[in-house]
């Protein structure tokens, strides 16, 4: 790959283009709301969970998934009782709605690079300094969800969650210690780029990302499968 004049350029750290995991997330979401069919929103939970699996590891997928299948089935059975009792549908329609929105979360964060992120949102316009928010906002993302996976296997190795039905009684315990290892992560990126006296007006970009077709297959396939839905 050719470098521009000051400007060195090596293959991107990004397994997924930081516009195109966006785009995908935001065509999902949008999905899962405005379908209210639940077999169209199993399918497109199961094309999801697929992609996140190319992304991310089997382990990491479906850890995360049980994590939030209480959550999924306690707000489905909540819909279904407001239903009247008489509606199993909606059950169903909630509980994939949640786990899709999860697979779905998964690829988005761990498919692309921060900084990558932030020099593909200054390409289309975003201001620098939103683009650099953004980017943080995404690194904090990603090194919350890795100590949420540790916090969780330490918290089962204790047995003080011995499964995963254990993690709702749990939760205020599990959001106390998030928030205190997220704020500590903070300090350690402010302090790390203090110290690099960090300038995103005048950062340097190493890399240049470039948009393949298969960057383009995961909102492809989603929107193709909500335009089925909808016909």
């Amino acid at each position: 790959m050719r470098a521009s004049p000051g400007e060195v350029s090596w293959s991107r750290a990004s397994t997924l283009h930081p516009l195109a995991s966006t785009a995908y997330l935001l065509i999902l979401l949008s999905s899962i709301t405005i379908l209210y069919d639940w077999a169209d929103v199993a399918v497109i939970f199961m094309a999801s969970s697929l992609m996140a699996l190319r992304i991310s590891s089997p382990r990491r997928v479906l850890s995360s998934m049980a994590f939030f299948l209480p959550m999924a089935l306690g707000l489905g059975f909540f819909a279904y009782l407001v239903s009247g009792g008489r509606d199993v549908g909606m059950l169903l329609l909630v509980f994939f709605r949640v786990e899709t929105a999860v697979a779905g979360s998964i690829l988005y964060a761990y498919s692309s690079d921060p900084w990558e992120f932030a020099d593909s949102l200054i390409k289309v316009g975003v201001p620098v300094m939103v683009s650099y928010t953004v980017a943080l906002a995404y690194n904090m993302l990603q090194g919350m969800l890795r100590d949420l996976q540790e916090i969780l296997q330490s918290l089962k190795s204790r047995r003080i969650i011995p499964t995963w039905f254990h993690v709702v009684p749990r939760l205020p315990l599990l959001v106390q210690i998030l928030i205190q290892v997220a704020a500590r992560r903070a300090e350690e990126l402010q302090i790390a780029l203090e110290a690099r006296r960090f300038d995103p007006y005048n950062r340097r970009s190493w890399r240049r990302v470039y948009m393949t077709f298969g960057d383009l297959i995961p909102p492809i396939v989603v929107l193709i499968l909500f335009a089925v839905s909808l016909s």
